[in-house]
């Protein structure tokens, strides 16, 4: 398997932990995220059980995958990665040990490290990756999810920042987003046992949601175009509803139609700045001259004389 590219050269001289994780935590099939992390284990001798699914695991945006800028480029410190390290071995040592000395360690290490190119809330979700169930992730689902839609109680709700708008919490405001809402985990209002529990629920509501969404929203586009009836024709079966797409050159929108289909076209449809491709087309009436109307089903007209679609008839001619 290829692996992506982490540096401006084809080997990277450095590399924090982070970014290894995001190597299987990303936009990726799971099985590819399977494999590389069987690959790690066989490399590195880890007996730990591998993981058999990746539900509920925050995901890098896959052009956006390391945490940190390449070699070579001006927003990159000298000490970004190393940064990074400290971070990690300090969230480690908080997770062990919740004491007094290993939070301020753990603060110290984060402001040192948050402001950093490319990282803001993507640092939380390294953060989650490593210590699920000691620090909580601030990625744009558990923010929408506990912050905006307050499925967790009003007290989560408080404390927890929104999907957009919010600042990138401190150190100190991070840690005592995670103490409250460990504080309410197994209670009434926020009834999830763990922080993967909570981020799982996030991954589940939000990926139905986003279905609804487009669901509407191709209900939407469908139904903003009439629909036309084919005439009776008792020699012929009903046919079923295509889509038909027709791509604007002029701005490359994509608009869809559903029209009944009598008989594929057999030739390409050339309408002035618009090209139809003639697949799955029902034999509209193509009606050319001056005087059209600028809007005429829903699309626009970018100028006169133009041809357009106008109505389809219960007889129409051969293509």
């Amino acid at each position: 398997m290829k692996l992506p590219k982490l540096d401006s050269s084809s080997t990277p001289a450095d590399i924090d932990p982070y970014t290894v994780f995001g190597l299987f935590n990303k936009g990726i099939s799971d099985t590819n995220r399977k494999k590389i992390v069987s690959a790690f284990a066989e490399a590195f001798g880890i007996e730990a059980d591998q993981p058999k699914d990746f539900q509920g695991v925050p995901t890098l945006n896959n052009l956006n995958a390391t945490f940190y800028a390449f070699k070579g480029d001006g927003r990159r410190g000298e000490h970004d990665i190393d940064n990074l390290w400290r971070t990690f071995e300090a969230e480690i040592k908080l997770a062990a040990e919740d004491s007094e000395l290993n939070r301020a360690e753990f603060v110290e290490a984060y402001d040192a490290t948050i402001g950093q190119f490319g990282l803001g809330w993507k640092l939380t979700m390294g953060l989650y990756w490593v210590r699920p169930y000691a620090f909580v992730s601030l990625d744009s689902r558990n923010r929408w999810y506990l912050g905006d839609m307050k499925t967790a109680g009003p007290v989560v709700a408080s404390a927890f920042p929104k999907e957009k708008g919010s600042p990138i919490p401190s150190g100190a405001e991070y840690l005592a987003i995670c103490d409250i809402v460990r504080s309410q985990l197994g209670s009434k209002d926020c009834p999830y046992q763990d922080f993967p529990a909570l981020s799982n629920a996030a991954f589940i509501e939000s990926e139905r949601v986003n279905e609804e969404r487009k669901a509407a929203a191709k209900a939407s586009r469908n139904t903003s175009f009439p629909q036309i009836a084919p005439a009776s024709q008792s020699h012929r079966p009903a046919r079923p509803l295509y889509t038909w797409q027709r791509r604007c050159k002029e701005n490359s929108r994509r608009m869809d139609m559903d029209v009944p289909w009598f008989r594929t076209c057999r030739r390409p449809i050339s309408m002035g700045q618009h090209i139809c491709t003639g697949t799955r087309v029902a034999h509209p009436e193509f009606l050319p001259g001056p005087g059209i109307p600028k809007q005429t089903y829903g699309f626009s007209v970018p100028r006169e004389n133009q041809t357009v679609i106008r109505a389809f008839r219960s007889k129409h001619p051969a293509c």
